[in-house]
């Protein structure tokens, strides 16, 4: 056999092998998945953007919302109705809050009270912090949030 026609069969038997397996191993990482695109929670049209930089916020007001009182995981946490979340500051409007100046006796009122018997109480200050759920409180805002405001 000639020499040149063994070197160009041996290369072109190495190509079509190598296409064929590579053929193989997508396909098989296709139907695995593991090339499927990755959600990125800081992408934009594709382009990874830097992560948003979380801030602390504190509203002061007097609104009136009407509520009670849910046991989430043994923690009581209040509910406020769907009617009022419009009340609440915007981009803060979570159904879920805590309370964080109650007194007892508003706390056993809101125990006791339901979706269908909602208490009104009012609403004097807002915290919305970088992670878990909003606090609010029955005194201005300022008072009570200052010390989560300070924090680092």
């Amino acid at each position: 056999m000639n020499k040149k026609i063994s070197i160009t069969f041996a290369i072109a038997v190495i190509v079509l092998i190598a296409g064929t397996l590579t053929f193989i191993f997508l396909n098989i990482a296709k139907d695995l998945g593991l090339n499927a695109d990755v959600k990125c929670a800081y992408c934009k049209g594709g382009k990874k953007v830097e992560k948003p930089v979380c801030s602390k916020r504190a509203f002061d007001g007097e609104i009136k919302i009407n509520g009670w009182y849910v046991n989430e995981g043994g923690n009581w946490v209040l509910q406020i109705s769907d009617n009022d979340l419009k009340k609440l500051p915007a981009g803060h409007r979570d159904s879920k809050v805590i309370l964080a100046d109650g007194s007892d006796s508003l706390v056993a009122k809101l125990k006791k009270s339901s979706e269908k018997n909602p208490l009104e109480i009012t609403i004097k200050g807002f915290y919305s912090g970088c992670d878990g759920i909003p606090m609010v409180s029955i005194a201005p805002g300022e008072e009570v949030f200052k010390k989560y405001l300070t924090q680092k």
